[in-house]
C-alpha cells in the first residue's frame, strides 16, 4: 500500500522555530512589569516553622512583595492535597519553600531573601522509608487522613503510608510448594533527577476584575495543573489559564506544580504584575520532583520447565515529602512485576511512604538554598 509518510521523513512542526532560535520557553516569557520571584528554602529536613520575620525585606530596595504560608494557607497535589504553596506550619525537606519575594530585578529579590529571619524547631527527621513505617516514627503529615484526595488510593491514617494497594490471584503457599526451584531477591532502585536543561520557570499574573490566574509555563499537562489549581484556590475552571510554553526538557519531571506554586503565591500580591520564577540548577537538583526511589522483595517459584508457579513482591516506595504524581507511579510501576507471564498464584503489595529523603541528602546539599 503506497503511503505519503511511512517510510519517508517527515518535517517537525516546530523545527524551524528552533533552529531559528524563535521558540520561546518559559525562562523567555517577557510581559509588561514584570517582576521576579526568588524563594527562602528550608536548610533542615524536618521542622517546625516557630516564626518568620520579614520586616526587614519588606523595606529592601525595589521589593513589591513577600510571601509567606500565612498569607497564602491552600494546599496543592493532583491525587492528595498534602502540599502548600509555601510552608506553613513545619517544613518536611531540606529546600522546601518557606518564604518568597518579588522585587524589580532577580537581584533585589535575592538580596531581600538575606533580610528575611525564619526561627525553626528542628524534629526528628526520617530518611528511609522503611523506618518510616516503623511504630513510633516521626509524622510528617498528623492529618493525613483529613486530606483530600481521590479515592482510588487508600491511606493507612496515623502512619507515614499515603498509598496502600494489594492484588491477590489463587494459592501461593501451593504454588511456592509446587515449584522446584524458589529464588528470593530484594533491589534497591535510587532516586533520580530528571535534569532537563531547562530548569523549571513559570510566569504568573492575577487579574483582579475576573479573579483570573495566567500561569506560563513548560508544562505537559496544561489542563491537569488547571483543574488541580482551580480546586486548590476554591476558583472556577475558568479562573485558571495554563499557557504551555516550548519545553527545554521535561522527562516526567514538568507534569506537575513546582516554580508555578511560588509564582502563583507571589503574583496574588503584586497589583496584577506578573511574576516570574526560574529555579536555579541547584534548586532544580534539590527541590523539584524526582523518579522515585523504591525497594523491592521478590519471591519467585519455576518450574524446571521454565514456567512460573507463583510469585509475592513487596514494594516500597519513597515518596518523599510529598505525594504529587507519586500514587499513580507507585500504582501503575507495581502492576510491571506480573509482566508479560502467566503467574497462576499472585500476592502484590505496594507501599508509598512519606519520608524527609530528597535529592539533598544524596549530593550533600545542606545549606539554605534560594
Amino acid at each position: 500500500m503506497k503511503t505519503d509518510y511511512v517510510g519517508k521523513p517527515v518535517p517537525r512542526v516546530d523545527a524551524l522555530e528552533k533552529v531559528t532560535g524563535r521558540a520561546r520557553y518559559s525562562v523567555d516569557v517577557e510581559l509588561p512589569g514584570m517582576l521576579f520571584g526568588a524563594t527562602l528554602r528550608s536548610p533542615l529536613a524536618h521542622a517546625g516553622i516557630k516564626e518568620i520575620d520579614t520586616s526587614e525585606a519588606r523595606k529592601a530596595a525595589g521589593v513589591r512583595a513577600v510571601v509567606t504560608g500565612k498569607d497564602f494557607p491552600f494546599t496543592f497535589g493532583p491525587m492528595i492535597r498534602d502540599q502548600y504553596f509555601l510552608a506553613l506550619d513545619k517544613v518536611r525537606y531540606v529546600g522546601e519553600p518557606v518564604a518568597a519575594v518579588a522585587a524589580e530585578t532577580e537581584a533585589a529579590a535575592l538580596e531581600a531573601l538575606e533580610k528575611i529571619r525564619v526561627t525553626y524547631d528542628e524534629l526528628p527527621a526520617v530518611f528511609d522509608p522503611r523506618e518510616a513505617m516503623a511504630e513510633g516514627a516521626p509524622l510528617l503529615h498528623e492529618n493525613l487522613d483529613t486530606y483530600h484526595r481521590s479515592p482510588r488510593f487508600e491511606i493507612i491514617p496515623a502512619t507515614n503510608i499515603c498509598t496502600h494497594r494489594t492484588y491477590n490471584l489463587g494459592d501461593l503457599e501451593a504454588g511456592f510448594a509446587e515449584a522446584d526451584e524458589v529464588f528470593e531477591d530484594e533491589f534497591y532502585v535510587h532516586a533520580v533527577a530528571h535534569t532537563p536543561m531547562e530548569t523549571h520557570a513559570a510566569v504568573a499574573q492575577y487579574v483582579t476584575a475576573e479573579g483570573q490566574f495566567i500561569i506560563w509555563s513548560a508544562t505537559d499537562a496544561p489542563y491537569r495543573r488547571a483543574k488541580e489549581l482551580a480546586q486548590a484556590l476554591g476558583l472556577s475552571l475558568n479562573q485558571v489559564r495554563f499557557i504551555s510554553t516550548c519545553s527545554g526538557g521535561g522527562f516526567g519531571g514538568k507534569g506537575a506544580m513546582v516554580a508555578e506554586a511560588v509564582a502563583v503565591a507571589l503574583s496574588r500580591f503584586t497589583r496584577e504584575r506578573p511574576v516570574k520564577v526560574i529555579y536555579s540548577r541547584e534548586e532544580e537538583l534539590t527541590a523539584s520532583q524526582t523518579r522515585l526511589a523504591a525497594f523491592l522483595k521478590l519471591k519467585t517459584g519455576v518450574k524446571k520447565d521454565g514456567t512460573f508457579t507463583a510469585r509475592r513482591a513487596e514494594i516500597t516506595w519513597d515518596s518523599g515529602a510529598y505525594a504529587s504524581k507519586a500514587p499513580e507511579v507507585s500504582v501503575r510501576g507495581a502492576l510491571t512485576i506480573f509482566g508479560p507471564y502467566r503467574i497462576p498464584n499472585l500476592e502484590l503489595i505496594s507501599r508509598l511512604v512519606y519520608s524527609t529523603r530528597k535529592l539533598a541528602e544524596l549530593t550533600g546539599a545542606s545549606a539554605p538554598l534560594r
